[in-house]
């Protein structure tokens, strides 16, 4: 959130473009990087196991 705030400032006012970058980059790297994540938790759910299929009874 500290990222985006100070872009955010940074956009507004006007002002040191090498803080906006690195705020712009910082985020752009946590979005690909959370989608990646996302990726493969959903990839490794998309498997069944025999025990997801037939839970024991009990």
């Amino acid at each position: 959130m500290t990222y985006s705030i100070d872009a955010f400032r940074i956009a507004i006012s006007g002002g040191q473009m090498g803080r906006f970058a690195r705020d712009i980059a910082l985020l752009v790297a946590l979005f690909v990087s959370s989608m990646g994540l996302l990726l493969v938790v959903v990839h490794r759910r998309r498997r069944f196991r025999i025990t997801d299929l037939h839970p024991p009874l009990g």
